[in-house]
């Protein structure tokens, strides 16, 4: 007998489905769930027909249960509830869920009933996918208007992530590209592992100034443009920058970013390179972008640490949170091998940049931070004058 999961913290709303679903029930048992925490459990421990499940819930809400059940229980369907409208994004999960109902139409229940019935007798072939898209993620995370960091893996390539203020798509990062084309980019993985996480208390510097279906459908173009292409049409292809959309994109900085890096490697660097045991030094802003950076160590690529600073910036904020502390000001790590100095400053515009240095052992902790000091007087001053 198939067994149906229905998760939803209305409990109210549950039992009317319940009552309503015992004319089946020698056709199928009903599970009920209360928040995908207890969804998750049932799944990792029954045999599960089909999901049916609001988004909007505490613990762990819908879209991270929806996340589970991709990368662990790909093979079974879904069909989703929500508070909102749905008309945008209907059509495009149609075939990722088997339905998409919406709690505002006064005969839902009944249309979920219907729902749930016509996909327990649907002929769906052994081993099928059901899996649901980043796409469509990204445009229940717009409807359900939520604040997060949506991060995704794929094999072999850079962590990417895309970053929500209530809904709105702010900035995108994806290996050394950011904003529209790290988005682009992004959208047209397969094979992803995903994951969201909780946002810092940061205003981001909007980067992406777009209607998310429209950069979506440009997304798709490209993808399926690529797709037709010749296997040595691709290998050209991967390598020329994304195409231009017509988007309206906000200034990522408040200066000139070539023109700073360029002054800051020239001359902002050579009094902490002079010093003994200087491996590497880089100026960041809070979301990993590098806007300068310098090494005589091959192994140290601040280009390709980006994601990684990013996520070291956020815990740092997520342990100052927790623990009551202030903004982190200055920050020494010592290892066996070596040191790392991080200088924090806020910039007029309440973007936070970040100045790291990383040293072998034998370096001055005491020479370090006062150099690095200067610099940021220096980047200040550079702030001012713009």
């Amino acid at each position: 007998m198939d067994n149906v999961l229905i998760v939803d913290d209305n409990q109210v709303l549950i039992k009317l489905i319940v009552t309503k679903l015992k004319k089946f029930k020698d056709r199928f048992d009903v599970i009920t769930a209360a928040n995908g925490e207890e969804a998750i459990t049932i799944l990792n421990n029954h045999t599960i027909s089909l999901l049916v499940t609001d988004l909007n819930m505490p613990k762990i809400d819908g879209m991270q249960l929806l996340i589970h059940k991709n990368q662990n229980f790909p093979q079974i369907p879904c069909i989703i509830m929500t508070a909102h409208s749905t008309q945008k994004i209907k059509k495009r999960l149609q075939h990722e869920v088997i339905n998409y109902i919406e709690k505002k139409e006064s005969h839902y229940i009944d249309e979920l009933v219907k729902a749930i019935f016509n996909a327990l007798e649907e002929d769906i072939p052994v081993g099928t996918l059901r899996g649901i898209s980043i796409a469509s993620f990204l445009q229940m995370i717009e409807m359900e208007q939520k604040t997060c960091l949506f991060e995704i893996y794929s094999p072999e390539k850079p962590k990417g992530v895309f970053y929500f203020e209530e809904g709105v798509l702010y900035d995108a990062v994806y290996g050394s590209n950011k904003g529209v084309d790290a988005a682009l980019k992004m959208i047209q993985l397969d094979s992803l592992k995903i994951n969201f996480r909780k946002h810092p208390n940061k205003i981001f510097k909007r980067r992406i100034n777009v209607d998310l279906i429209a950069l979506i459908m440009e997304a798709m173009r490209l993808k399926d443009e690529f797709s037709e292409q010749m296997p040595d049409d691709r290998e050209k292809k991967s390598d020329q920058d994304t195409p231009d959309i017509q988007v309206s994109v906000e200034e990522e900085s408040c200066f000139d970013q070539s023109d700073f890096g360029k002054d800051i490697s020239e001359t902002f660097f050579d009094e902490i390179k002079a010093l003994k045991g200087y491996r590497a030094i880089g100026v960041i802003k809070y979301n990993g972008e590098v806007l300068a950076c310098n090494s005589v160590d091959n192994l140290i690529d601040f280009n390709n640490l980006d994601n990684a600073f990013n996520d070291l910036f956020i815990a740092l904020d997520d342990i100052n949170q927790k623990t009551g502390l202030m903004r982190m000001e200055e920050s020494f790590y010592i290892t066996d091998s070596g040191i790392m100095v991080i200088i924090s400053m806020e910039m007029p515009s309440n973007e936070l940049i970040f100045i790291i240095a990383i040293f072998e052992d034998s370096g001055n902790r005491g020479m370090i931070k006062l150099t690095l000091k200067k610099i940021a007087d220096q980047i200040r001053k550079i702030q001012n004058e713009v």
